[in-house]
């Protein structure tokens, strides 16, 4: 059965991703803004990672797509087991009221379509 997440933002449900608890795999679809350069990292809200876990979550998905809306090609796959994420994830308040998990790269196993761009990870600069 497919189980959508939902996160409390500011009073009210936002949408988190989905689970299926046949499978015990979590799918969240992010945008490529949603990775956090200073920690070269992706992150999960605490309320999230908690109701996965309470759903029998085995594997974390994040579909990366190259824009806010989630529409068009899926950039790249990443996946990690849910032990893994939460046993190695950082936990921060970083630009939100609220804790997230961040887990770096480097424990992620990319899969599916596409392929993390050459210039992913480079840093940008803020200012000209």
């Amino acid at each position: 059965m497919i189980v959508p997440i939902t996160v409390n933002i500011s009073g009210r449900a936002e949408p988190e991703g989905e689970i299926n608890t046949d499978t015990g795999v979590y799918v969240n679809r992010i945008d490529k803004p949603a990775f956090i350069r200073l920690f070269r990292a992706y992150g999960l809200r605490e309320e999230a990672l908690t109701r996965v876990e309470e759903l029998g979550c085995k594997t974390i998905v994040f579909e990366v797509y190259s824009t806010k809306s989630r529409t068009g090609p899926v950039l790249f796959v990443l996946s990690v087991p849910f032990e893994k994420f939460k046993n190695t994830a950082m936990r921060k308040k970083f630009y939100t009221p609220d804790f997230r998990y961040y887990l770096a790269v480097q424990y992620w196993n990319l899969e599916g379509p596409g392929q993390i761009p050459s210039d992913f990870f480079r840093e940008e600069k803020r200012f000209s």
